[in-house]
């Protein structure tokens, strides 16, 4: 159970991963209900990387800023156990860094979008 972008293991797994349960409403239907965007948003966090380790990452998103969409193996929305989940079609924003430490990047994010998860 490992994350993985278009099926590589990353080569450093992310220290914290995330689902963002904070989707904005559109609004209500007439039975009072909320109305939410079919599409999640996951966010991976490490706090120190390498070049090199970096370079991956980076490559991911150069890959699907051409082809346009990636597949990605998070952990299982929602799921009663803790498995891991193939979501295809998804978008990678562009990496973030921090501060560059002892030859290390810090404070990485990478979030993935347009996840589906029905």
């Amino acid at each position: 159970m490992t994350y993985k972008v278009n099926g590589t293991d990353l080569i450093l797994q992310p220290e914290t991963g995330q689902w963002n349960a904070q989707r904005s409403s559109y609004g209500t239907d007439g039975g009072g209900h909320g109305i939410f965007p079919r599409a999640h948003t996951f966010e991976l966090k490490w706090g120190f990387m390498s070049a090199s380790e970096f370079s991956q990452l980076y490559s991911f998103y150069l890959t699907t800023s051409v082809t346009g969409t990636a597949t990605v193996d998070l952990p299982e929305y929602g799921a009663a156990t803790y498995q891991f989940r193939s979501y295809s079609g998804t978008i990678l924003q562009e990496p973030e860094i921090g501060n560059f430490f002892e030859g290390y990047y810090s404070d990485v994010r990478l979030i993935v979008n347009k996840i589906i998860t029905e």
